[in-house]
């Protein structure tokens, strides 16, 4: 939505999205959820485990280390990454 504020009129990018301008409104102002923080935490260490890496380890390496820490499912953990490659790509 941000990126698109410049070109076109917010109510008409939430009708597109089908969410009505004061739920926008009210989520931009809303805390993350627990759920967003946990996984804004998880992005950081797999971040940093890449780094650590020198940039060497894909994600089955990331994944066994994490579980070695006792992160959560795997199916929590690729989608983290998927967020992370989306959001640097």
């Amino acid at each position: 939505m941000k990126k698109n504020q410049a070109d076109y009129p917010v109510a008409m990018l939430c009708r597109v999205l089908g969410v009505s301008t004061s739920e926008y409104y009210a989520w931009r102002v809303r805390p993350p959820s627990a759920r967003a923080r946990e996984d804004a935490r998880l992005i950081g260490r797999i971040r940093e485990l890449h780094r650590y890496s020198r940039d060497s380890y894909g994600a089955p390496r990331i994944e066994v280390d994490l579980r070695e820490e006792g992160e959560p499912s795997p199916a929590r953990m690729a989608r983290c990454q998927a967020i992370d490659f989306q959001q640097t790509a």
